[in-house]
């Protein structure tokens, strides 16, 4: 967690990222404080958190609020 809030100062994206990271691994954490499974289903788990919560915080596509032009007319 610690390290996915210290890519968090450098740019608006990355810190979407981290912060849907950090709770998903808090998530995971509670679950597997709760389920108490062993090593290797805990790996699983917190690798499908980092997975999961990257691939819905990753830009879909690029384009910009329907409010803002580049052309600044």
């Amino acid at each position: 967690m610690m390290a996915a809030g210290t890519l968090a100062r450098r740019s608006d994206a990355l810190r979407r990222v981290s912060l849907r990271v950090r709770t998903a691994f808090g998530l995971a954490v509670v679950f597997l404080m709760i389920a108490k499974p062993d090593a290797m289903v805990s790996l699983v788990v917190l690798g499908l958190a980092l997975g999961v919560s990257t691939l819905v915080a990753l830009p879909i596509g690029l384009t910009q609020p329907s409010g803002l032009s580049s052309t600044g007319a």
